[in-house]
């Protein structure tokens, strides 16, 4: 709701492309599974921030099926996840960022993700914002990964998977077709931190290419390869036929596109 109220205040005439990271990420999925996502959001791109619903049918679909390559993505993101287990602990968690982990964060990010020290950084917030965002995680990972929703959008996903990311295993956004039907993946041989911190021009350029595909301009090569969806996923009553929408810049014209689009036009 808060997400929704920045939009309105922000851009009232016209839809927003939405772009998140890390927990910005898991919590702007929560806005682009709203029902009221398709009239406000054209585009969303993710990075290193699954949502949790869908995490949780993820878990639960190789748990139900545990062949190896299912039983080795479980134990890959388990390895990954180790920090969640820490962030749980009651007490402990918060006095590491306070009395310690947030001055030394720096080195953190040097020797786990290889991103050099910056001048100002780490923020003198830092330790307090950490506190805060253990919370979040409390409130949220067990409740939606042990009794995940049915979180499907309609609005275009590109996923920018980073390939040498400590924390998400890239197997994460396998099946993601089934809630975002119209999905692009790309990759980034990045690790969490430096995808921003480093290789920023490089993801701004990604988003873009998709940004301006969802406005009309013909996909780049590289945009068109990342194409993914589930099969038959734009069939329909209106399949492989052109509709013609007047006024189609948000409101009732850009919703009215957005039906047509999903009955295959």
């Amino acid at each position: 709701d808060d997400f929704l109220a920045v939009v309105d205040a922000v851009s009232p005439d016209r839809p927003v492309h939405l772009v998140a990271h890390d927990w910005g990420s898991i919590q702007s999925w929560e806005a682009v599974t709203d029902p009221k996502a398709a009239e406000r959001i054209i585009s969303y791109t993710t990075l290193s921030g699954p949502c949790l619903d869908h995490m949780g049918h993820w878990l639960r679909h190789r748990l139900r099926r545990p062949t190896p390559r299912h039983l080795w993505q479980l134990s890959s993101q388990a390895l990954h996840s180790w920090y969640i287990y820490l962030f749980h602990l009651p007490v402990l968690a918060p006095a590491a960022w306070r009395f310690g982990l947030a001055r030394r964060w720096g080195t953190v990010l040097r020797v786990l993700d290889g991103v050099p020290p910056r001048p100002g950084r780490p923020h003198s917030t830092l330790a307090a914002d950490a506190v805060r965002g253990i919370q979040l995680y409390r409130a949220n990972m067990l409740p939606r990964l042990t009794k995940p929703r049915q979180r499907p959008t309609a609005v275009p996903v590109q996923v920018i998977t980073l390939t040498k990311d400590s924390f998400v295993s890239p197997a994460l956004s396998e099946g993601l077709e089934q809630w975002a039907p119209y999905l692009w993946r790309r990759e980034l041989p990045a690790t969490h931190w430096s995808a921003l911190l480093e290789k920023g021009p490089v993801v701004a350029a990604m988003i873009r290419e998709f940004a301006a595909h969802q406005e009309g301009v013909p996909a780049t090569p590289a945009l068109a390869k990342s194409r993914h969806g589930r099969p038959g996923a734009r069939r329909g009553e209106f399949a492989d036929k052109l509709v013609v929408v007047t006024g189609a810049g948000s409101g009732i014209g850009r919703t009215t596109a957005l039906a047509f689009a999903d009955r295959g036009a």
